[in-house]
């Protein structure tokens, strides 16, 4: 099975997907245009083309033949809040370059953050950060939106200290995730932010911990699917487009265990394409090497007492092999969108690395 090129990958596909929707200026009614999220398209034999081959097509008009509008209700397209606005002031290279380095300033505040008051998930999120390749989603338009919640939730964890029940700040990050995401990593919204909180909190009991675990996971599940009611109820009531069917067929096909063209898949292949998608990395060799680095002293020793570690912090099991639950519930997107899904790998690796930090190791 060949492995997809996608530690480098742009996704420029729904860039222009996102293009399009900002620019809309059809004649439907403002409801409508909110609710149901227009854009052009190309048309050849019937079919929409690549969003990308509407916007650089010179004849691009919404009256020229081979044009059409569609829609796609199903998504709140919560971006376009900023994305209208930014496109009045800037173009896409330019708000691509404001997209890096707003990126790169709030992950350097988190990672000055964490130094001083988690030192012990300092490295684990460099890496892990790195892993995502901030050139990459620092340049992408749709890849952006859930790191910059993770971010920013993240920032909020640190700055709590874990002096708090994590149920209302975590049924907020589910909404914001629905609100903004266009179906590409949303766990990491969750879980990346849940680590950090579990790592703040290891004074706590195990059930503590686990209940902390349990109910932040089911407020952002319930905020998180709760968005998503509201927004096919809302637009099924307000508009003449039953969503909910929409909204069904997009589940049932996102589920299934059928490829991109039709072909069988497994859960294997799905593991496969996306382990491979995210080590197919220039810094996995630099991980690599740091992991051997931290076992260079006395392996034996040191192993037994990172089995201790992980039977006395079953959250961050749980929270470890949540990616491959995710890639099983969502088998068909996880497999044929692999430049997104594959990052959220990013979660295992942050569990992985923070886990073998050796202050971990030495104070158990």
């Amino acid at each position: 099975m060949a492995l997809p090129l996608s530690f480098s990958q742009l996704d420029n596909y729904t860039d222009a997907l996102i293009l399009l929707e900002s620019g809309y200026d059809g004649d439907e009614s403002l409801i409508d245009k909110a609710l149901l999220n227009y854009h052009y398209e190309k048309m050849e034999d019937g079919s929409n083309v690549n969003p990308y081959y509407t916007i650089i097509d010179d004849k691009f008009e919404k009256t020229a033949e081979g044009f059409q509008s569609l829609f796609y209700p199903r998504y709140w397209h919560g971006y376009l809040i900023f994305m209208k606005p930014l496109l009045f002031l800037f173009n896409l290279h330019q708000i691509r370059w404001i997209n890096f380095f707003l990126q790169s300033a709030l992950t350097l505040y988190l990672l000055y953050l964490l130094y001083h008051k988690l030192r012990q998930m300092f490295i684990p999120y460099l890496f892990s950060y790195g892993m995502l390749l901030p050139t990459v989603i620092g340049q992408s338009l749709q890849m952006s939106d859930i790191y910059y919640i993770a971010l920013i939730v993240s920032i909020l964890v640190v700055n709590g200290g874990g002096h708090y029940k994590p149920e209302k700040l975590f049924f907020i990050t589910g909404i914001a995730t629905s609100y903004f995401d266009y179906l590409t990593y949303p766990l990491v919204a969750l879980m990346v932010p849940m680590t950090i909180y579990q790592a703040s909190i290891q004074k706590y009991d195990r059930r503590t911990k686990f209940a902390r675990l349990a109910e932040g996971s089911f407020q952002w599940a319930l905020g998180y699917l709760g968005m998503w009611f509201g927004k096919w109820a809302i637009a099924t009531l307000l508009t003449s487009v039953n969503v909910f069917d929409d909204a069904a067929a997009g589940i049932e096909m996102r589920s299934s265990m059928s490829g991109g063209n039709g072909e069988h898949i497994n859960i294997g292949g799905i593991l496969v394409r996306n382990i491979g998608g995210f080590v197919l990395n220039p810094l996995t060799v630099v991980l690599i090497c740091y992991i051997i680095y931290l076992l260079r002293k006395d392996f034996k020793l040191y192993s037994r007492t990172f089995v201790c570690r992980i039977k006395s912090d079953i959250c961050f099991v749980i929270i470890f092999f949540t990616p491959f639950a995710w890639y099983c519930i969502a088998s068909n997107h996880a497999y044929t969108h692999v430049t997104t899904e594959c990052k959220t790998l990013m979660i295992s690796c942050l569990v992985l690395l923070y886990l073998l930090e050796p202050k971990r190791i030495s104070d158990g």
